[in-house]
């Protein structure tokens, strides 16, 4: 509100538009300056625009802009596990979300989605934990609903 301010006038390409310009400016004429244009036409906008880039320049000038210093924020990443592997009697378990959710994605009627799953398993570090947990050819192996035999 303490700001310069200027008002633009417009619609003036319409018929009556200068008795309408005359009361304005007998109105608020010595408070404020008043910019005949017409946006449909462009009559009258560069005057306009130049005005308003010079007040811009003075406030600016005038009124620096403030600094704004934040508190830096500290983020500690912990690393999520990606799968766990237990044992339900002689079946290896696997479970995770990461996991579970490719496992959702995957289209096992094709030989092209269970070869994707395998480089899945074996990616995520799977094929080695089952190994080192002692998971040998035809060991039983489940993930949610999906059981299978391990293969090396």
């Amino acid at each position: 509100a303490n700001r310069p301010q200027v008002i633009a006038a417009n619609k003036m390409d319409i018929p009556g538009s200068e008795e309408n310009l005359e009361r304005l400016k007998a109105a608020l004429g010595e408070q404020y300056q008043i910019f005949p244009i017409s946006a449909a036409t462009g009559e009258g906008t560069r005057p306009l625009i130049l005005r308003v880039g010079e007040l811009l320049k003075e406030i600016i000038e005038r009124e620096p802009a403030p600094v704004v210093v934040e508190e830096p924020r500290i983020v500690k990443a912990q690393a999520q596990e990606r799968f766990k592997l237990s044992m339900d009697e002689e079946v290896f378990v696997v479970s995770g979300r990461e996991l579970e959710r490719h496992l959702a994605m995957t289209n096992f009627d094709t030989e092209g989605g269970l070869r994707r799953f395998q480089n899945i398993l074996k990616v995520m570090g799977i094929d080695k934990a089952l190994r080192e947990a002692g998971a040998k050819p035809g060991s039983k192996v489940r993930i949610a609903d999906l059981e299978f035999d391990y293969v090396d």
